[in-house]
Protein backbone atom coordinates (compact mmCIF):
# COMPACT_ATOMS: atom_id res chain seq x y z
CA UNK A 1 0.00 0.00 0.00
CA UNK A 2 2.70 2.18 0.83
CA UNK A 3 4.31 2.09 -2.59
CA UNK A 4 0.98 3.52 -4.01
CA UNK A 5 1.96 6.74 -2.33
CA UNK A 6 5.67 7.01 -3.99
CA UNK A 7 4.41 9.16 -6.95
CA UNK A 8 2.71 11.53 -4.91
CA UNK A 9 5.61 11.58 -2.38
CA UNK A 10 7.96 12.60 -5.24
CA UNK A 11 5.34 14.99 -6.82
CA UNK A 12 4.72 16.87 -3.90
CA UNK A 13 8.93 16.75 -2.77
CA UNK A 14 9.70 18.42 -6.50
CA UNK A 15 6.75 21.18 -5.88
CA UNK A 16 8.81 21.91 -3.26
CA UNK A 17 11.88 22.90 -4.64
CA UNK A 18 13.50 19.42 -4.01
CA UNK A 19 15.76 17.36 -6.67
CA UNK A 20 14.68 13.87 -6.75
CA UNK A 21 16.69 11.74 -8.98
CA UNK A 22 15.33 8.49 -9.83
CA UNK A 23 15.11 6.18 -6.85
CA UNK A 24 15.08 2.21 -6.09
CA UNK A 25 13.34 1.37 -3.03
CA UNK A 26 13.87 -2.01 -1.75
CA UNK A 27 11.94 -3.57 1.39
CA UNK A 28 14.72 -6.02 2.96
CA UNK A 29 14.95 -8.30 6.82
CA UNK A 30 16.76 -6.35 9.29
CA UNK A 31 19.74 -8.93 8.70
CA UNK A 32 19.84 -7.77 5.65
CA UNK A 33 19.94 -4.00 6.57
CA UNK A 34 22.44 -4.43 9.46
CA UNK A 35 24.77 -6.28 7.01
CA UNK A 36 24.68 -3.50 4.26
CA UNK A 37 24.89 -0.93 7.29
CA UNK A 38 27.85 -3.37 8.27
CA UNK A 39 29.52 -2.90 4.77
CA UNK A 40 28.39 0.77 3.57
CA UNK A 41 27.46 0.05 -0.03
CA UNK A 42 25.79 -2.81 -1.52
CA UNK A 43 28.39 -5.40 -3.48
CA UNK A 44 31.27 -4.73 -1.50
CA UNK A 45 34.18 -7.32 -1.74
CA UNK A 46 34.34 -10.07 1.33
CA UNK A 47 36.48 -9.27 4.22
CA UNK A 48 36.58 -10.37 8.16
CA UNK A 49 35.59 -6.69 9.01
CA UNK A 50 32.78 -6.33 7.65
CA UNK A 51 31.63 -9.37 9.80
CA UNK A 52 32.35 -7.43 12.48
CA UNK A 53 30.92 -4.20 12.15
CA UNK A 54 27.44 -6.24 11.27
CA UNK A 55 28.12 -7.74 14.90
CA UNK A 56 28.36 -4.51 16.56
CA UNK A 57 25.06 -3.12 14.57
CA UNK A 58 23.29 -5.88 15.78
CA UNK A 59 24.23 -5.67 19.13
CA UNK A 60 23.14 -1.82 18.78
CA UNK A 61 19.88 -2.99 17.72
CA UNK A 62 19.36 -5.90 20.45
CA UNK A 63 20.52 -3.79 23.28
CA UNK A 64 17.50 -1.10 21.88
CA UNK A 65 20.57 1.70 21.20
CA UNK A 66 19.30 2.28 18.10
CA UNK A 67 16.81 0.99 15.06
CA UNK A 68 17.86 1.39 11.48
CA UNK A 69 14.73 2.30 10.00
CA UNK A 70 16.27 2.89 6.09
CA UNK A 71 19.81 3.16 4.35
CA UNK A 72 20.01 5.38 1.17
CA UNK A 73 22.92 5.09 -0.98
CA UNK A 74 24.21 7.78 -3.22
CA UNK A 75 24.18 5.79 -6.61
CA UNK A 76 22.49 5.75 -9.78
CA UNK A 77 19.60 5.30 -9.62
CA UNK A 78 19.69 6.02 -5.73
CA UNK A 79 19.20 3.29 -4.12
CA UNK A 80 16.73 3.06 -0.57
CA UNK A 81 16.81 -0.30 1.60
CA UNK A 82 13.76 -0.26 4.10
CA UNK A 83 13.27 -2.40 7.13
CA UNK A 84 10.38 -4.68 5.51
CA UNK A 85 8.50 -5.04 9.09
CA UNK A 86 7.77 -1.16 8.88
CA UNK A 87 4.31 -0.55 8.89
CA UNK A 88 2.95 0.83 6.07
CA UNK A 89 2.78 4.10 7.89
CA UNK A 90 6.72 3.89 8.66
CA UNK A 91 7.63 3.50 4.92
CA UNK A 92 5.71 6.31 4.04
CA UNK A 93 7.20 8.47 6.50
CA UNK A 94 10.70 6.62 5.60
CA UNK A 95 9.79 7.54 1.97
CA UNK A 96 9.27 10.71 2.59
CA UNK A 97 12.94 11.09 4.48
CA UNK A 98 14.55 9.50 1.80
CA UNK A 99 13.62 12.28 -0.42
CA UNK A 100 15.48 14.98 1.54
CA UNK A 101 18.77 12.52 1.31
CA UNK A 102 17.99 11.93 -2.49
CA UNK A 103 18.10 15.88 -2.99
CA UNK A 104 21.29 16.53 -0.78
CA UNK A 105 23.01 14.08 -3.18
CA UNK A 106 22.38 15.83 -6.33
CA UNK A 107 22.72 19.28 -4.15
CA UNK A 108 25.41 18.73 -2.08
CA UNK A 109 29.01 19.68 -3.04
CA UNK A 110 30.56 16.83 -1.26
CA UNK A 111 27.82 14.56 -1.69
CA UNK A 112 28.56 15.22 -5.84
CA UNK A 113 32.31 13.85 -5.18
CA UNK A 114 31.32 10.60 -5.04
CA UNK A 115 31.05 8.19 -8.13
CA UNK A 116 27.20 6.93 -9.11
CA UNK A 117 28.84 3.14 -10.22
CA UNK A 118 30.33 2.45 -7.34
CA UNK A 119 28.21 -0.49 -6.42
CA UNK A 120 29.27 -1.75 -10.39
CA UNK A 121 32.81 -1.10 -9.57
CA UNK A 122 32.87 -3.20 -6.09
CA UNK A 123 30.94 -6.59 -7.47
CA UNK A 124 33.09 -6.50 -10.45
CA UNK A 125 36.29 -6.33 -8.04
CA UNK A 126 34.28 -8.62 -5.63
CA UNK A 127 34.48 -11.40 -8.70
CA UNK A 128 38.41 -10.39 -9.45
CA UNK A 129 39.61 -10.49 -5.80
CA UNK A 130 37.66 -14.15 -5.60
CA UNK A 131 39.96 -15.06 -8.72
CA UNK A 132 43.05 -13.61 -6.72
CA UNK A 133 41.95 -16.02 -3.68
CA UNK A 134 42.03 -19.08 -6.13
CA UNK A 135 45.19 -18.29 -7.49
CA UNK A 136 47.18 -16.70 -4.39
CA UNK A 137 45.18 -18.02 -1.21
CA UNK A 138 42.67 -16.25 0.99
CA UNK A 139 45.76 -15.32 3.39
CA UNK A 140 47.41 -13.55 0.82
CA UNK A 141 44.66 -11.51 -0.56
CA UNK A 142 43.25 -11.16 3.07
CA UNK A 143 46.73 -9.37 4.32
CA UNK A 144 47.07 -7.16 1.38
CA UNK A 145 43.22 -5.89 1.71
CA UNK A 146 44.46 -5.63 5.96
CA UNK A 147 46.98 -3.33 4.78
CA UNK A 148 44.77 -1.42 2.51
CA UNK A 149 41.74 -0.85 5.24
CA UNK A 150 44.81 0.28 7.62
CA UNK A 151 45.22 3.04 4.98
CA UNK A 152 42.20 4.33 3.30
CA UNK A 153 41.37 7.34 5.44
CA UNK A 154 44.86 8.40 3.71
CA UNK A 155 43.60 9.06 0.40
CA UNK A 156 42.80 12.04 -1.43
CA UNK A 157 41.29 12.47 -5.32
CA UNK A 158 43.68 15.22 -5.43
CA UNK A 159 47.14 15.73 -6.74
CA UNK A 160 50.27 17.44 -5.06
CA UNK A 161 50.64 20.29 -7.38
CA UNK A 162 54.08 19.80 -9.82
CA UNK A 163 56.60 22.41 -9.58
CA UNK A 164 56.09 25.12 -12.45
CA UNK A 165 59.41 25.44 -14.85
CA UNK A 166 61.26 28.14 -14.29
CA UNK A 167 60.63 30.34 -17.40
CA UNK A 168 63.36 31.35 -19.50
CA UNK A 169 64.84 35.41 -19.26
CA UNK A 170 64.74 37.14 -21.64
CA UNK A 171 68.21 37.90 -23.47
CA UNK A 172 70.40 40.25 -21.51
CA UNK A 173 72.83 42.17 -23.12
CA UNK A 174 74.88 43.30 -19.86
CA UNK A 175 74.66 39.80 -18.92
CA UNK A 176 78.52 39.69 -18.01
CA UNK A 177 78.58 42.94 -16.31
CA UNK A 178 75.99 41.74 -14.05
CA UNK A 179 77.32 37.84 -13.01
CA UNK A 180 74.71 37.76 -9.88
CA UNK A 181 71.68 37.10 -12.26
CA UNK A 182 72.96 34.25 -13.69
CA UNK A 183 73.50 32.73 -10.35
CA UNK A 184 69.93 33.57 -9.45
CA UNK A 185 68.91 32.04 -12.57
CA UNK A 186 70.92 28.88 -12.19
CA UNK A 187 69.99 29.04 -8.33
CA UNK A 188 65.86 28.48 -9.42
CA UNK A 189 66.56 26.12 -12.14
CA UNK A 190 68.35 23.65 -9.35
CA UNK A 191 65.37 24.72 -6.54
CA UNK A 192 62.63 23.67 -9.98
CA UNK A 193 64.78 20.10 -10.90
CA UNK A 194 65.33 19.21 -7.23
CA UNK A 195 61.58 19.79 -6.52
CA UNK A 196 60.54 18.53 -9.63
CA UNK A 197 62.52 14.97 -8.90
CA UNK A 198 60.85 15.14 -5.36
CA UNK A 199 57.49 15.02 -6.65
CA UNK A 200 58.04 12.02 -9.24
CA UNK A 201 59.14 10.51 -6.36
CA UNK A 202 55.85 10.86 -4.31
CA UNK A 203 58.05 13.02 -1.47
CA UNK A 204 55.08 14.44 0.27
CA UNK A 205 52.82 12.56 -0.61
CA UNK A 206 49.54 12.09 1.91
CA UNK A 207 47.61 9.59 -0.49
CA UNK A 208 49.07 6.32 1.22
CA UNK A 209 47.37 4.14 -1.44
CA UNK A 210 48.28 5.86 -4.08
CA UNK A 211 51.85 6.05 -3.08
CA UNK A 212 52.45 2.77 -2.84
CA UNK A 213 50.09 1.82 -6.12
CA UNK A 214 52.51 3.67 -7.78
CA UNK A 215 56.23 3.03 -6.28
CA UNK A 216 56.00 -0.45 -4.18
CA UNK A 217 57.25 -3.55 -5.95
CA UNK A 218 53.79 -4.99 -6.14
CA UNK A 219 52.36 -7.54 -8.42
CA UNK A 220 49.35 -5.98 -10.41
CA UNK A 221 46.75 -8.38 -8.33
CA UNK A 222 48.00 -6.49 -5.41
CA UNK A 223 47.87 -2.65 -7.04
CA UNK A 224 44.60 -3.82 -8.18
CA UNK A 225 43.01 -4.37 -4.33
CA UNK A 226 44.91 -1.53 -3.24
CA UNK A 227 43.03 0.63 -6.02
CA UNK A 228 39.62 -0.99 -5.16
CA UNK A 229 39.90 0.18 -1.91
CA UNK A 230 41.43 3.88 -2.44
CA UNK A 231 38.22 4.10 -4.75
CA UNK A 232 36.00 2.85 -1.73
CA UNK A 233 37.54 5.66 0.63
CA UNK A 234 37.24 7.98 -1.99
CA UNK A 235 33.59 7.10 -1.92
CA UNK A 236 33.16 6.76 1.60
CA UNK A 237 35.28 9.67 2.66
CA UNK A 238 33.11 12.72 1.83
CA UNK A 239 29.56 11.51 3.47
CA UNK A 240 31.88 11.27 6.46
CA UNK A 241 31.07 15.21 6.20
CA UNK A 242 27.94 15.54 5.89
CA UNK A 243 26.16 13.01 8.39
CA UNK A 244 24.16 15.53 10.75
CA UNK A 245 23.51 17.88 7.74
CA UNK A 246 21.86 14.60 5.57
CA UNK A 247 19.75 13.50 8.77
CA UNK A 248 18.97 17.38 9.59
CA UNK A 249 18.04 17.97 5.81
CA UNK A 250 15.86 14.78 5.08
CA UNK A 251 14.16 15.24 8.67
CA UNK A 252 12.90 18.44 7.77
CA UNK A 253 12.06 17.81 3.97
CA UNK A 254 9.87 14.65 5.59
CA UNK A 255 8.03 16.48 7.78
CA UNK A 256 6.84 18.95 4.91
CA UNK A 257 6.07 16.56 2.16
CA UNK A 258 4.06 14.19 5.25
CA UNK A 259 1.97 17.60 5.99
CA UNK A 260 0.83 18.08 2.38
CA UNK A 261 0.17 13.98 1.68
CA UNK A 262 -1.91 14.19 4.77
CA UNK A 263 -1.05 10.60 4.93
CA UNK A 264 -1.36 10.15 8.65
CA UNK A 265 -0.60 12.08 11.76
CA UNK A 266 3.35 13.50 11.36
CA UNK A 267 4.21 13.07 15.33
CA UNK A 268 2.91 9.14 15.18
CA UNK A 269 6.14 8.22 13.79
CA UNK A 270 8.34 11.23 14.27
CA UNK A 271 8.69 10.95 17.94
CA UNK A 272 10.01 7.80 17.80
CA UNK A 273 12.09 8.21 14.51
CA UNK A 274 13.88 11.85 15.85
CA UNK A 275 14.82 10.34 19.42
CA UNK A 276 15.85 6.82 18.67
CA UNK A 277 19.14 6.03 20.81
CA UNK A 278 21.29 7.12 17.45
CA UNK A 279 25.14 7.90 17.83
CA UNK A 280 25.61 11.31 18.74
CA UNK A 281 27.43 13.86 19.84
CA UNK A 282 28.41 15.45 23.20
CA UNK A 283 25.64 17.90 23.79
CA UNK A 284 23.35 17.01 21.17
CA UNK A 285 20.66 13.87 21.38
CA UNK A 286 21.48 12.77 17.83
CA UNK A 287 22.27 14.03 14.93
CA UNK A 288 18.61 14.15 13.13
CA UNK A 289 17.71 16.39 16.01
CA UNK A 290 20.80 18.09 16.07
CA UNK A 291 20.75 18.96 12.04
CA UNK A 292 17.13 19.75 11.51
CA UNK A 293 16.88 22.41 15.00
CA UNK A 294 19.96 24.16 13.02
CA UNK A 295 18.75 24.53 9.63
CA UNK A 296 14.99 25.26 11.30
CA UNK A 297 16.99 28.27 12.98
CA UNK A 298 18.70 29.55 9.86
CA UNK A 299 15.40 29.21 7.76
CA UNK A 300 13.49 31.52 10.37
CA UNK A 301 16.27 34.01 10.34
CA UNK A 302 16.15 34.48 6.85
CA UNK A 303 18.55 31.75 4.98
CA UNK A 304 17.62 30.28 1.79
CA UNK A 305 18.40 26.98 3.32
CA UNK A 306 18.10 25.38 -0.78
CA UNK A 307 21.07 27.24 -1.41
CA UNK A 308 22.89 27.51 1.56
CA UNK A 309 22.97 23.42 1.87
CA UNK A 310 24.89 23.36 -1.60
CA UNK A 311 28.46 23.87 0.00
CA UNK A 312 27.58 23.02 3.41
CA UNK A 313 29.53 20.38 5.52
CA UNK A 314 28.23 19.35 9.20
CA UNK A 315 31.34 21.42 10.32
CA UNK A 316 30.10 24.66 8.82
CA UNK A 317 26.84 24.02 9.74
CA UNK A 318 27.34 24.05 13.42
CA UNK A 319 29.47 26.61 13.25
CA UNK A 320 26.32 29.15 12.52
CA UNK A 321 24.97 28.04 15.82
CA UNK A 322 24.71 31.23 17.41
CA UNK A 323 23.67 33.00 20.64
CA UNK A 324 20.04 33.45 19.54
CA UNK A 325 19.17 29.46 19.02
CA UNK A 326 21.41 28.46 22.38
CA UNK A 327 19.28 30.62 24.10
CA UNK A 328 15.98 29.65 22.57
CA UNK A 329 16.21 25.76 22.61
CA UNK A 330 16.27 23.96 26.07
CA UNK A 331 18.71 21.11 25.59
CA UNK A 332 21.19 23.82 24.27
CA UNK A 333 19.87 26.25 26.75
CA UNK A 334 20.96 23.33 29.63
CA UNK A 335 24.49 22.12 27.91
CA UNK A 336 25.56 25.48 28.03
CA UNK A 337 24.71 25.95 31.53
CA UNK A 338 26.44 23.11 32.37
CA UNK A 339 29.45 25.28 30.51
CA UNK A 340 29.09 28.48 32.07
CA UNK A 341 30.81 27.77 35.65
CA UNK A 342 33.85 26.50 34.30
CA UNK A 343 36.97 28.57 33.77
CA UNK A 344 38.02 29.17 30.28
CA UNK A 345 41.52 30.44 28.91
CA UNK A 346 39.63 32.35 26.15
CA UNK A 347 37.15 34.07 27.48
CA UNK A 348 34.67 32.75 25.36
CA UNK A 349 30.55 32.67 26.10
CA UNK A 350 28.77 29.65 27.03
CA UNK A 351 27.04 29.44 24.38
CA UNK A 352 30.24 29.91 22.47
CA UNK A 353 32.07 27.35 23.91
CA UNK A 354 29.40 24.79 23.15
CA UNK A 355 29.29 25.58 19.70
CA UNK A 356 33.10 25.13 19.20
CA UNK A 357 32.47 21.78 20.97
CA UNK A 358 29.84 20.40 18.71
CA UNK A 359 31.93 21.51 16.01
CA UNK A 360 35.29 20.35 17.56
CA UNK A 361 33.34 16.83 18.53
CA UNK A 362 32.87 15.73 14.71
CA UNK A 363 35.28 12.97 13.51
CA UNK A 364 37.71 13.49 11.23
CA UNK A 365 39.20 11.26 8.87
CA UNK A 366 42.63 10.70 9.18
CA UNK A 367 43.04 11.68 12.58
CA UNK A 368 46.42 12.46 11.83
CA UNK A 369 47.92 13.13 8.71
CA UNK A 370 51.12 11.30 7.45
CA UNK A 371 52.87 12.01 4.45
CA UNK A 372 56.69 10.25 2.40
CA UNK A 373 59.17 11.93 3.90
CA UNK A 374 61.83 9.62 2.04
CA UNK A 375 62.32 6.42 0.57
CA UNK A 376 64.77 3.42 -1.30
CA UNK A 377 64.32 0.14 -2.07
CA UNK A 378 65.17 -1.12 0.97
CA UNK A 379 62.93 1.56 3.15
CA UNK A 380 60.22 3.86 3.45
CA UNK A 381 60.35 6.77 5.54
CA UNK A 382 57.01 8.39 6.67
CA UNK A 383 56.16 11.41 9.02
CA UNK A 384 53.14 12.74 11.01
CA UNK A 385 53.20 16.21 12.84
CA UNK A 386 51.61 14.62 16.00
CA UNK A 387 52.57 11.68 17.97
CA UNK A 388 50.47 8.05 17.65
CA UNK A 389 49.48 5.61 19.54
CA UNK A 390 52.17 3.47 19.60
CA UNK A 391 51.19 0.34 19.16
CA UNK A 392 49.17 0.83 16.45
CA UNK A 393 51.25 2.74 14.95
CA UNK A 394 53.57 -0.36 14.24
CA UNK A 395 50.97 -2.32 13.45
CA UNK A 396 50.09 -0.19 10.39
CA UNK A 397 54.26 -0.44 9.54
CA UNK A 398 53.89 -3.92 9.28
CA UNK A 399 51.42 -3.71 6.88
CA UNK A 400 52.75 -1.17 5.12
CA UNK A 401 56.44 -2.84 4.91
CA UNK A 402 55.16 -6.13 3.71
CA UNK A 403 53.84 -4.33 0.78
CA UNK A 404 56.93 -2.11 0.25
CA UNK A 405 58.90 -5.26 0.70
CA UNK A 406 61.49 -3.37 3.01
CA UNK A 407 61.11 -1.42 5.57
CA UNK A 408 58.36 1.01 6.67
CA UNK A 409 59.45 4.18 9.37
CA UNK A 410 57.15 6.67 10.95
CA UNK A 411 58.80 10.02 12.43
CA UNK A 412 56.87 12.23 15.07
CA UNK A 413 58.13 15.22 17.12
CA UNK A 414 58.81 12.93 19.89
CA UNK A 415 58.85 9.13 18.11
CA UNK A 416 60.61 6.87 15.73
CA UNK A 417 58.45 3.95 15.15
CA UNK A 418 59.33 0.96 12.89
CA UNK A 419 58.24 -1.94 11.21
CA UNK A 420 59.42 -4.65 8.52
CA UNK A 421 58.51 -7.42 6.21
Amino acid sequence: MWREKLPEIRRIAESQGLQVRETAFHEVTAEELYALAATRLPGMYHHWSFGRNYELERARHDQGRGTIYELVVNLDPAQAFLLDHNSDAEQVFVAAHVMGHVDLFARNAFCQEQRLDMDRVLHAARQRFGEYEREHGEAAVEAVIDAAHMLMWHSSAIEPAAPRPVADPPPDPYQALFPDRRASTDAAEGRYRHDRDRHRRGIGEGDLLRFLMRHAPLEPWQRDVLGVVRETALYLLPQTRVKILHEGWASLWHRRILRELHAFAVSDVQDARLHAAVAGHPGADNPYWLGLLVLEHLEAEGADVLALVRGESDRSLLERIDEKLVREDPHLREAAAGLAGRPDPDGRPAWQRLRDALAGSLPSLPEVEVSVEEWDMRRLVLRAPVPVDEAYGRAVLSGVAALWGGQALLLTPTQELGGAA
